[in-house]
């Protein structure tokens, strides 16, 4: 029997909240600072780049391309920021382990033909 002023829907609910995680979001504002902090990086190499800022599900919080960067590196940007997230560690590593494995084939192919 339900008591005046209470239901079982909320007492559902109420109990429910209990059970969800809270974490921190990253907001608009960090991904600002992140973003010029990239971009000093960027203009220190002498490069121009896209910076594409994502959040821990990979969805876009921020977003810019520098003036005369290739259309192309939008898509590669966005990829690259998913990658990140998704595997919990920067692009780089990837492309190092690419690197490293295509110099021991070829070394190995070069000391072959020896």
């Amino acid at each position: 029997m339900e008591q005046p002023g209470r239901s079982l829907k909320n007492d559902a609910v109420t109990s429910a909240a209990g059970l969800l995680a809270s974490k921190p979001a990253l907001t608009l504002a960090a991904a600002r600072m992140i973003a010029a902090a990239a971009d000093k990086h960027a203009l220190a190499k002498g490069t121009t780049m896209c910076i594409a800022i994502v959040d821990d599900g990979g969805n876009l919080v921020y977003f810019q391309k520098e003036d005369g960067t290739q259309v192309g590196s939008i898509d590669v940007a966005l990829a690259r920021a998913r990658t990140a997230m998704a595997f919990k560690r920067p692009t780089k590593v990837f492309q190092d382990a690419v690197d490293s494995a295509v110099a021991r084939r070829s070394s190995a192919f070069l000391r072959r033909w020896r």
